[in-house]
């Protein structure tokens, strides 16, 4: 977390979020990733193989590549605006970064990583609100993830 940090050039505060996010991330039971690594591990293979194969299994767009499709959404005009996000739901699109499958009731990551960010960004707070709304769904971990 402190080398990820420094690259990004944050301080201390945001290095200890992103010491939680890691951790939070880490500890998610027997996601696609992880259980790559462990099975490729148990095969006896290296562990630069093990962990190639879990980055390779992250890189899936049901897995980590959801937090790239959010960061990139977040971006976008359309994302702006209630009136472009209702266009978009409309016309059948989704809004990601907001419903997990293994946690309908909502991703408790996502609520510990935004309760602990979202007072440091209040512009990312106010675009959050009509998102939510929207799509009546709770984040997912991957949109505090993304969150410039």
């Amino acid at each position: 977390h402190r080398q990820l940090a420094a690259a990004w050039g944050v301080g201390n505060e945001a290095a200890e979020h992103v010491r939680a996010a890691l951790v939070l991330c880490a500890d998610h039971e027997l996601n696609a990733s992880g259980f790559t690594a462990r099975c490729i591990a148990s095969a006896g293979a290296s562990l630069r193989a093990s962990v190639l194969g879990g980055l390779a299994a992250l890189g899936g767009v049901r897995h980590g590549a959801i937090t790239a499709r959010v960061e990139t959404f977040w971006d976008t005009p359309a994302s702006a605006s209630p009136a472009g996000l209702r266009g978009l739901l409309q016309a059948g699109g989704d809004i990601p970064g907001f419903g997990h499958p293994l946690y309908p009731d909502g991703d408790i990551r996502a609520k510990a990583i935004l309760d602990a960010i979202l007072p440091d960004l209040p512009e990312a707070a106010a675009r959050l609100s009509p998102r939510g709304a929207l799509t009546r769904r709770p984040p997912s971990h991957d949109l505090p993830l993304a969150l410039p």
